[in-house]
């Protein structure tokens, strides 16, 4: 809280819109009860209901006014996911208070509802604030302080936002701090000759930077989950807008500080076992070589919580590379710089992309086009010429009985069987489609009409079916034609 704070981003004008849009429904926080003196679990000041020493807050808002004044209920838990968004009373504070502008911190006041083993009223108070600078170990962009005005002996819980949040608030900057750390552990790394025709890598402003991966241990255990960069230089990366401004890149080196998040499928090793869906976050901070396409970093595990442990705690003795390969792919892997007798030691693990680049995108897109052009020309071109034999055959209807039927049946189901197939999807769009293409609309709008022509095509090829069997039926003398179908057959 000593930190410099950030002031809200719509002020002066509306205190109240801007503090909601920070501190806002259904945020959660982390408790830290480092700097609380209490060793004695029962003077826990906000024991509620069962539960003793939360790790956990929620935030839901009830009113923000213009000029900064707010009423929140906080929900405390000790499960990750907490009690859901149902409003809870006997694990829940309503908090009011009110943006300082001189402070640039908000101060809130907050009662206990119902607590009959050790009331506290409201003598709870909390303080928020923005810190102006995020670092490898303090990736917060909202921090605070709660404590008691009955018991201030015991000093105070920290609380901390999800240390990988997305949202940034403008005018936060990243501070690098591993410098000479980086330099020790990745010289070998960052200043490799890769082999081979010359490739061209993502630069700084790449969208390709954030990816998806897969992570492989020694033991064969798997775990998905991504890799994005959190800051370029000193500005905050976002991969679906370019970046502007400084990137402190000299000849080619730029400082890039990274968020990579995954989930085992199973139990995965990792320093200790990682029960299965168990959510992993790293922070990591190093160096980009635009020239060759490698990423060295330092990283910081973030550990799970202990029974009644009172402090947060980070693994920062990690060492990841980012390698960018050909054709867009990735390769990367997470070591370990622990002694191997360290309880935290584990082995490396492998991890490579799963998601495609934007080119390769693009050359996707650009194959589907021209495949569903070829369709549409040759399915256009047939409804054209079916459309001449009907016709034809209206002009010169002698020579209906004597069309194969057999041949027309084929003929038929070619254009019946893919509108079948399609059904549901002339009805229905398909969204992971439509997430994965973007903003390219032509590939379905393309996909309609070649479902549209196809029908086109079937119905004039049924008509065409139909005069041929409705002008064989009507003679008795075509027996002949139908033997002579019966052997094509």
């Amino acid at each position: 809280m000593e930190n410099a704070s950030l002031s809200l981003p719509n002020a002066p004008n509306d205190y109240g819109r801007g503090l909601c849009s920070i501190i806002t429904w259904g945020l959660r926080f982390e408790l830290d009860y480092n700097s609380y003196d209490c060793k004695n679990v029962s003077c826990s000041f906000i024991t509620v209901g069962n539960e003793i020493f939360p790790r956990f807050m929620s935030i839901k808002v009830v009113d923000c006014f213009e000029d900064g004044k707010v009423r929140y209920i906080l929900q405390f838990s000790n499960s990750t996911y907490g009690k859901g968004m149902s409003f809870y009373p006997l694990t829940s504070f309503v908090a009011e208070g009110v943006w300082d502008k001189k402070k640039n911190r908000l101060e809130l006041v907050a009662c206990q509802l119902f607590d009959k083993t050790s009331p506290t009223g409201c003598s709870i108070r909390l303080a928020f604030s923005l810190p102006s600078s995020l670092s490898l170990q303090n990736r917060s962009s909202i921090i605070g302080r709660m404590w008691s005005t009955k018991r201030k002996n015991l000093g105070y819980v920290s609380i901390y936002s999800p240390a990988n949040l997305n949202s940034r608030i403008k005018g936060a900057t990243y501070k690098y701090s591993n410098h000479e750390n980086i330099t020790n552990l990745c010289s070998k790394t960052l200043n490799a000759n890769k082999k081979g025709k010359k490739e061209t890598y993502p630069d700084e402003k790449s969208p390709n930077l954030r990816f998806d991966m897969l992570l492989k241990n020694k033991k064969g255990q798997m775990a998905y989950g991504y890799a994005s960069p959190l800051y370029i230089g000193n500005q905050f990366y976002s991969s679906f807008s370019m970046i502007e401004g400084n990137h402190s890149s000299i000849n080619g080196y730029t400082n890039i500080s990274y968020v990579m998040s995954f989930t085992p499928r199973g139990e995965f090793e990792f320093g200790g076992k990682i029960p299965k869906s168990k959510m992993v976050e790293i922070s990591a901070e190093g160096v980009f070589n635009t020239k060759n396409g490698v990423i060295c970093m330092i990283g910081c595990k973030h550990m799970p919580y202990e029974k009644f442990q009172k402090k947060r705690s980070l693994d920062c003795e990690l060492l990841i590379n980012i390698n960018f390969l050909k054709h867009g792919s990735v390769h990367g892997s997470i070591k370990s710089t622990r002694k191997k007798s360290d309880p935290l030691y584990f082995d490396p693990v492998e991890f490579g992309s799963s998601s495609i680049t934007t080119g390769q995108a693009r050359e996707s897109i650009w194959r589907m086009d021209l495949e569903i052009t070829m369709v549409l020309i040759s399915n256009t071109l047939a409804c054209i010429f079916i459309a001449f034999q009907l016709f034809h055959v209206k002009k010169n209807p002698e020579f209906l009985p004597e069309t194969s039927v057999i041949m027309l049946t084929v003929l038929t189901s070619a254009y019946m069987v893919p509108l079948l197939l399609n059904f549901e999807a002339i009805f229905n769009k398909n969204q992971k489609q439509n997430v994965f293409l973007g903003t390219d609309q032509w590939l379905e709008v393309n996909e309609v009409l070649v479902r549209v022509i196809t029908m086109v095509a079937f119905l004039l090829q049924s008509r065409l079916l139909q005069l041929t069997w409705t002008s064989r039926n009507g003679n008795e003398n075509n027996k002949k034609l139908w033997e002579s179908d019966r052997k094509i057959a």
